[in-house]
């Protein structure tokens, strides 16, 4: 299911690369580089939900379940309870973005890293918070084809 049907340039049919992450005329050489609309992938995620804590749990399974190898998640019950997502995280090498349940209220968080520590922590608001994990995952998507891939899948 290609992004790009055809080229920009000349009209022709374009090809993918093996790796899906960008295209190229094979008439005029023309090339494109796919990539992830972080806006649109935001109200994706974003439109599903009517509440706070829907967002949240929807967010965690989705990532979770697509993105297993940038989430963690952190459960609290179990044995003789239902397990509930307590918190998140969704981590790059420069920034980690967590959300979790506090006080009966969801708060959001971004972290800047350094060499695998958490130099400056500060919350933000949902939204906010929602757009730039929608920015950092399309950046990482550039270089990822499966991260690339499974926000497709994530973002429809």
């Amino acid at each position: 299911m290609p992004s790009f049907e055809k080229c920009r340039n000349c009209g022709a049919p374009l090809e993918a690369a093996a790796d899906g992450r960008s295209v190229q005329c094979q008439y005029c050489g023309a090339g494109e580089s796919r990539s992830v609309d972080p806006g649109r992938l935001a109200a994706s995620l974003r439109a599903e939900t009517v509440s706070l804590v829907q967002l949240f749990e929807s967010l965690a399974a989705r990532f979770l379940g697509e993105l297993p190898d940038l989430t963690r998640v952190e459960t609290s019950g179990g044995f003789l309870s239902t397990k509930r997502v307590e918190s998140f995280e969704v981590g790059f090498p420069g920034e980690t973005f967590r959300m979790s349940r506090g006080g009966g209220r969801i708060v959001a968080e971004r972290a800047e890293i350094v060499r695998g520590i958490a130099l400056k922590t500060e919350p933000v608001a949902v939204d906010a918070w929602l757009h730039r994990l929608c920015e950092a995952l399309s950046n990482h998507a550039t270089s990822n084809a499966a991260t690339l891939e499974a926000l497709r899948r994530i973002g429809g």
